[in-house]
């Protein structure tokens, strides 16, 4: 099964210090259930964001993408993980 990339890329000039991240995603899973079937889709993310850094999530479709932006908006609940 395929996974996600997450490629980071500052932007904004160097802080004095490391700036606290805006957004950290620490060992987040998430599976689907339908009938009998469950099918991980996220198994242990791990991520972080800091101010004036650019993010993309690269992957093929179906890899998790979508759900893990989800997760990290609030609209997906995670079966383990902390964000």
């Amino acid at each position: 099964m395929s996974s996600v990339v997450i490629q980071n890329n500052p932007i904004a000039p160097a802080h004095a210090g490391t700036p606290e991240p805006l957004v950290r995603v620490r060992g987040v899973h998430k599976s689907f259930r339908v009938g009998d079937t469950e099918t991980p889709v996220l198994r242990g993310a791990d991520f972080e964001a800091s101010p004036g850094e650019v993010a993309f999530l690269v992957g093929p479709s179906g890899c998790g993408k979508t759900t893990l932006l989800s997760a990290i908006a609030g609209t997906l609940k995670v079966d383990s993980g902390e964000i």
